[in-house]
């Protein structure tokens, strides 16, 4: 099979229909991602104020919250409806519409699809060849998944492994040497990896993470300034207020 079986689409509903030119329905909100084909005729769909006509092999993918209103444009035609679930960072968009032009691969995929459910075959076996047709149209429905890209994973690995241990220790500062040694990590590699994806050095970061530690205990009202910087290693308040006001231009008060 050349596309995923654990595709992230669950199908809730999928039915496919003949209409005719009394083909209409009233304005509403869309609940759940749809993914509305014609496979033959014409329809006019609005949809947030738009209006399209799609024709044979045309079609919508229509996000959660979308107004929409299709109505037949033709006498006669023929549609397949999907509605489903994927997970939420598949939609960028909050609401609207993305059209959606099937290719040669992508009308076989749809019309088989449309049989199959017109065959009331099993569920398992149609959530599959709706999974194909929604991966034959992942240019269009969903934006596509990052490359692999092994340096950036281990990167990312690092500087995770770095952040736990600093987070770990905000009273009780650590040399980076102590910290690459807690990681299991060279000094080299975790200077490079900071540096590439945060665009800072590790000891900068830390810092920084003690010093918002300490911001909060002032905001929560907890702690005076001398108490939140002696709670996150800073050897005065002066100390810990020139640190602050040099990392986020105001002093511990004014930035809470």
């Amino acid at each position: 099979m050349d596309y995923p079986i654990d595709y992230p689409v669950k199908l809730l509903n999928i039915h496919t229909s003949s209409f005719d030119g009394f083909y209409s329905y009233p304005r509403h909100y869309q609940k759940f991602p749809q993914l509305y084909l014609v496979l033959e005729g014409k329809v006019f769909y609005e949809a947030d104020g738009e209006e399209l006509t799609l024709t044979g092999g045309s079609g919508v993918w229509v996000a959660p919250g979308c107004l929409r209103a299709p109505r037949a444009g033709s006498d006669s035609g023929r549609k397949l409806v999907g509605i489903f679930l994927a997970r939420q960072e598949l939609f960028p968009d909050s609401a609207g519409i993305r059209r959606i032009t099937l290719d040669g691969s992508g009308r076989r995929d749809a019309a088989e699809c449309a049989d199959a459910v017109e065959r009331g075959g099993s569920g398992a076996v149609i959530q599959l060849l709706f999974n194909r047709l929604c991966y034959t149209l992942e240019a269009a429905l969903f934006e596509p998944p990052p490359p692999h890209d092994p340096r950036r994973e281990r990167e990312e690995s690092t500087v995770r492994a770095l952040e736990r241990i600093m987070s770990a220790n905000l009273g009780n500062p650590l040399s980076f040497e102590e910290l690459c040694r807690l990681a299991h990590l060279s000094q080299s590699s975790a200077g490079r990896s900071f540096r590439h994806r945060l665009g800072v050095s590790p000891m900068e970061h830390y810092r920084r993470m003690r010093l918002e530690r300490g911001a909060e205990l002032i905001r929560s009202g907890h702690s005076t300034v001398s108490e939140a910087a002696f709670a996150t290693g800073f050897s005065s308040s002066q100390h810990f207020a020139t640190a602050f006001r040099n990392c986020f231009g105001k002093t511990p008060t004014e930035r809470n």
